[in-house]
């Protein structure tokens, strides 16, 4: 019989996944930027040089603190930019990945965790009944690699979008 889990571990494991949430909305501020900086240079960057540009661009991304205002932003932009259709499905993907991973990271940063003698699961608090997700240590466990992950697919569409777009003529 494993042994229960303790509130302190099951904080941790919150942590560690909403540390790992941080990087999704890096990756997302990424596209958005290199979307615009493409557009109105007309060639690729580099964002890991002093690029002043990038740093405004990022800043007008972060000027909103709503993640779905800011996937309407880069989806208008990707859609009015990018006309390769692969690239196009893997936006909608990430797009739709988003709600559900988006949705998770919200009960673990809004939620408590819930228990008697150790900790049993997070979820929003008994007032919040319609938002009412309850997650259980191994599903929040599991967050951490699947942040990661999703992180990697926004970062890799990034960079496809930013070489297909500094190819323009």
């Amino acid at each position: 019989m494993p042994k229960p889990i303790t509130y302190p571990q099951f904080h941790e494991a919150m942590g560690s996944a909403l540390t790992a949430w941080t990087a999704v909305e890096d990756a997302f501020c990424d596209l958005f930027t290199r979307l615009i900086v493409c557009a109105v240079t007309g060639k690729g960057i580099d964002p890991m040089r002093n690029y002043d540009g990038y740093k405004i661009v990022a800043g007008v991304f972060h000027s909103t603190s709503n993640l779905k205002a800011k996937i309407e932003m880069i989806d208008r932009i990707f859609q009015k930019l990018v006309t390769d259709a692969d690239l196009l499905t893997e936006w909608d993907r990430i797009k739709d990945k988003q709600r559900t991973l988006y949705g998770r990271r919200n009960v673990m940063a809004h939620g408590h965790v819930w228990g008697n003698a150790h900790a049993d699961f997070v979820a929003y608090p008994f007032h919040a009944e319609s938002r009412r997700t309850r997650l259980t240590y191994m599903q929040v466990c599991g967050q951490t690699p699947a942040f990661k992950q999703y992180e990697a697919r926004i970062t890799a569409l990034a960079i496809a979008a930013n070489a297909l777009l500094a190819a323009r003529a």
